[in-house]
C-alpha cells in the first residue's frame, strides 16, 4: 500500500423503524450483525455491526457502513476529521490500498482516545465513490483497547492490522435502509434470523414526545425506538456520562433522561462550542436512539440503605443523536 497525504471524513445520521431478517456480514474471519440503522433527514445511512454477544452500546469491535448521497468525497472526510480532531493521540494517516477504485478511495487511520482515558480506539476508516452509487460511502473497522492504569495492550489490533486492512480495501457492501427495529443482541446469546418489532414505530411518523417514550419504554420489553423532542431541565455529571433529563427529579415518572458517554459529549462540544453546552438547560432537544426503561438504584439520603426506581432513558452514543431545534 502506498502511503499519501490527506484530511479526513463524516457525518452520522439518525433513525428507522419495523420487520425484517437482521443482515450480517463476515469481517476478519467473523460474523458481524447488523444492531444499528441510522437514516437522517438528509438520506445519510450508517449501518453498524456487531459480533454476537455484543450490543451497539457494549462493543469489543465493530464494523460501519455508510453512505451521503449528496456528499462530495473531501466534505464526508473533513467533516469526519474535525469531528475526532479533539479526540485523537496522534495523527491521522492516509493510506491508498493496492486495489484501489480511484483517486477517491483512501484508508485511514486514526487512533482516538476517551475523553476518561478509559480505553483507546484504532480506526481504520475508508471512504470511497464507488460507481453507480452517487455521493461517497465509508466502511469502518474500530476496536476498543481498555486502558489500565494509563496502558492498553495493542498487540491484537498491530497483530491484524494488515488483513483487516486488506479486507476494508475490497469491501463493498450495499446500506439496509429497511425502516425497522434492529434487534438488539443480549450478552452471550445468538442474535437468530428476526428482528424485533417494536409496537409503535414500524413506520417512522412525526416526532415523538418524552410522554411517548416513556409510555412505549413500558409497554414494551425491548423499548421503543425514534426521534423524542424535549425541553432540557436538568443537567447532571454522572462518573464519565452526562444525564439531560426532561424533569428537574429523574425520579418523576414524567421523566425523560437522556444519558450521554464522556466520548460522544466531547465531540458534541466540539462542534457546538462547550459554551454553548454549559447553558443546555431550557433548550429543546429532538433525540434519536431508542427509549428503554431502565431500573436504577440509589441511595438514600442518610445513606443507610439504598433504594430504586424506573427511570426511561435513551444512550447517545453519537453527538448525531441529538439535534438542538430551539437554542
Amino acid at each position: 500500500m502506498k502511503k499519501i497525504l490527506g484530511l479526513v471524513t463524516v457525518f452520522l445520521a439518525l433513525v428507522a423503524g419495523g420487520r425484517a431478517e437482521v443482515p450480517s456480514i463476515r469481517f476478519d474471519g467473523e460474523t458481524y450483525h447488523l444492531v444499528w440503522i441510522d437514516v437522517s433527514k438528509s438520506g445519510a445511512v450508517t449501518n453498524e455491526y456487531v459480533r454476537t454477544g455484543e450490543t451497539v452500546e457494549a462493543w469489543t469491535t465493530l464494523v460501519a457502513v455508510r453512505h451521503w448521497p449528496e456528499a462530495k468525497f473531501g466534505d464526508a472526510a473533513g467533516a469526519w476529521l474535525k469531528m475526532i480532531g479533539p479526540l485523537l493521540t496522534k495523527k491521522v494517516e492516509a493510506f491508498k490500498s493496492d486495489v484501489a477504485k480511484s483517486a477517491d478511495d483512501l484508508v485511514f487511520e486514526a487512533w482516538i482516545s476517551a475523553p476518561d482515558r478509559s480505553y483507546i480506539e484504532p480506526n481504520l476508516y475508508r471512504f470511497v465513490v464507488e460507481a453507480g452509487v452517487p455521493g461517497v460511502k465509508s466502511y469502518q473497522f474500530a476496536e476498543k483497547i481498555v486502558m489500565t492504569g494509563g496502558r492498553g495492550d495493542p498487540t491484537m489490533f498491530a497483530k491484524r492490522r494488515n488483513g483487516r486492512f486488506g479486507e476494508l480495501a475490497k469491501m463493498e457492501v450495499a446500506v439496509h435502509l429497511t425502516k425497522g427495529d434492529v434487534a438488539r443482541p443480549e450478552a452471550n446469546t445468538a442474535i437468530g434470523n428476526s428482528m424485533a418489532q417494536v409496537p409503535g414505530v414500524a413506520e417512522m411518523g412525526p416526532d415523538l414526545s418524552a410522554e411517548d417514550a416513556i409510555i412505549g419504554a413500558k409497554q414494551n420489553e425491548g423499548g421503543i425506538k425514534g426521534r423524542f423532542v424535549m425541553v432540557v431541565r436538568a443537567r447532571e455529571q454522572k462518573g464519565t456520562v452526562t444525564l439531560l433529563k426532561s424533569e428537574s427529579d429523574q425520579r418523576s415518572p414524567t421523566c425523560l433522561t437522556i444519558v450521554i458517554s464522556s466520548q460522544a459529549w466531547a465531540q458534541w462540544s466540539a462542534v457546538l462550542g462547550r459554551s454553548a453546552l454549559a447553558k443546555v438547560e431550557g433548550k429543546k432537544l429532538r433525540v434519536s436512539g431508542v427509549a428503554r426503561r431502565e431500573s436504577v438504584l440509589r441511595k438514600t439520603v442518610n445513606a443507610m440503605k439504598t433504594e430504586s426506581y424506573y427511570r426511561t432513558q435513551i444512550e447517545i452514543e453519537s453527538p448525531d443523536q441529538i439535534e438542538v431545534i430551539e437554542p
